[in-house]
């Protein structure tokens, strides 16, 4: 399952904003930065270029934005499965 954390930094990956991120998530944007921060330091990596009021992916965050992206693709379709099983 995909952590919270990485929940959020795909929002704000395809949001390409924190606080747009923030308002679609209901997360305050100090909360939404400390995820981040979080995740920065697991990697040990920037995962985001700031510049002012535009944000972008670094070569780091573009490759766990597609590699979290396959693994949620992956959980979907494994929940589905599992549900048509049961039904």
């Amino acid at each position: 399952m995909i952590s919270t954390r990485h929940e959020v930094f795909l929002t704000v990956a395809h949001q390409q904003s924190f606080s747009k991120a923030s308002d679609l998530l209901y997360i305050s944007q100090p909360a939404i930065s400390n995820h981040i921060k979080a995740l920065e330091s697991f990697y040990k990596t920037k995962l985001f270029n700031r510049k002012e009021i535009h944000i972008g992916l670094t070569p780091s965050g573009l490759l766990l934005y597609e590699k979290l992206q396959f693994v949620k693709k992956i959980q979907d379709q494994t929940e589905f499965e599992i549900a048509t099983l049961n039904d």
